[in-house]
C-alpha cells in the first residue's frame, strides 16, 4: 500500500513529497466527511486542513499494527 511507504518516509525524516502525496491521497475523502458534519464549505476546508496538520504532528504516534491509517485519520477528524 502506498500509504505505508509514504508514512515510513515521513517518519524517517519529514519527507515533504511523501507528506504531500499522503495528504492528496486522503484529502477529498476527509474533506467530504468533514463537510457532511459541518455543512459549510469554508469551515469544512479549515477543519480539513487542521486534520492534516494534526496528522503530521502526531504521525510518530501512529501504529499500523493497532489500526488502519484510514481509521486513525478519521479519529483525528472526529475531534
Amino acid at each position: 500500500m502506498k500509504s505505508a511507504k509514504w508514512i515510513k518516509r515521513i517518519k524517517q525524516g519529514a519527507d515533504q513529497q511523501s507528506a504531500n502525496r499522503l495528504i492528496a491521497h486522503y484529502f477529498d475523502e476527509i474533506y467530504n466527511y468533514v463537510y457532511q458534519r459541518v455543512n459549510h464549505e469554508p469551515t469544512a476546508m479549515d477543519v480539513t486542513q487542521e486534520v492534516f496538520v494534526s496528522m503530521l504532528q502526531s504521525l510518530d504516534n501512529y501504529q499500523s499494527e493497532k489500526s488502519l491509517f484510514r481509521t486513525w485519520l478519521y479519529n483525528i477528524s472526529k475531534r
